[in-house]
């Protein structure tokens, strides 16, 4: 395989996301570089499914698992209810990087009781065959 990889990582368990909470985590994945040099991701494109508004969501982030920090700023879902997170970050060869994706509910969520919303990835944004 050349390129970069993407690999599901080991999932959070499903919860309630209580309003206004932060870094609420819904899908982990590994990116695994598998050339023989560095390769640059300049985002990752996330889409919200399930049965629920986007508006549930005050932004969504990647955070780098490793050590818990977070990949740029949060964005909110535009129309296709997409976003694409995630400041530009290299991958060096033969290296894995484990990144979550992870959603900041909006502060107000009476009117979506009962909804139930996913993220998942959808893309990376990259010039390496992924």
């Amino acid at each position: 395989r050349s390129g970069l990889s993407v690999s599901a990582g080991s999932q959070p368990a499903n919860a309630i996301a209580p309003e206004g909470a932060s870094r609420v985590p819904f899908t982990t994945f590994t990116l695994t570089n598998n050339t023989g040099s560095v390769q640059t991701v300049t985002g990752v494109t996330v889409q919200r499914t399930g049965l629920g508004s986007d508006s549930t969501l005050a932004g969504v982030a990647l955070i780098d698992a490793s050590n818990n920090i977070q990949l740029g700023n949060s964005k909110t879902l535009n129309s296709n209810h997409q976003a694409t997170v995630g400041d530009t970050f290299t991958i060096n060869p033969g290296q894995s990087k484990m990144i979550t994706v992870v959603g900041n509910m909006a502060s107000n969520l009476d009117s979506y009781s009962g909804q139930i919303v996913s993220l998942q990835v959808v893309a990376v944004n990259t010039t390496s065959p992924v």
